[in-house]
């Protein structure tokens, strides 16, 4: 539906020494990013519209990004965006993505970001973006947090 890797991949992929020590390595960012009052869009609009808004925002996200950029769908409503590039320039992506969905949907998305350091594993890397997004959620919505 959404056309998006999803968690199998990207846990498979962290999973490989080699790749995770590239990314460890190479000044990586990662965002987590959810719909905000997703379960609203089902429950007014039923599940065939919370499809629908699923594969828009996917392919909104989709066009903000770089063909190098790992795009997956984690669950949900819930996404995330593996980049080669630091949380301060990840910022400016996550906040194109925000405001484009919220200009051609009827959703918003908050959005955690976190640089993922040198002595970091898969966990403590998804542990931080996760509680900046849970910051952007509980600080109004339709923002980005860095962590």
């Amino acid at each position: 539906m959404t056309l998006c890797r999803n968690r199998q991949y990207i846990e498979s992929r962290m999973q490989k020494r080699g790749y995770w020590q590239h990314v460890q390595q190479s000044g990586h960012s990662l965002i987590v990013f959810d719909i905000d009052h997703f379960k609203h869009v089902n429950d007014t609009y039923g599940h065939l519209e919370g499809d629908r808004t699923l594969a828009q925002v996917a392919s909104i996200v989709r066009r903000c990004l770089r063909e190098s950029d790992e795009f997956i769908r984690w669950g949900g409503d819930e996404f995330i965006v593996l980049f080669d590039i630091k949380a301060h320039e990840a910022v400016h992506i996550a906040n194109r993505m925000r405001e484009i969905v919220k200009q051609e949907t009827m959703v918003s998305l908050s959005i955690g970001v976190t640089d993922i350091l040198i002595d970091d594993s898969y966990t403590s890397a998804m542990g931080r973006a996760d509680c900046a997004l849970y910051e952007a959620k509980q600080s109004g919505r339709n923002q980005v947090k860095v962590r």
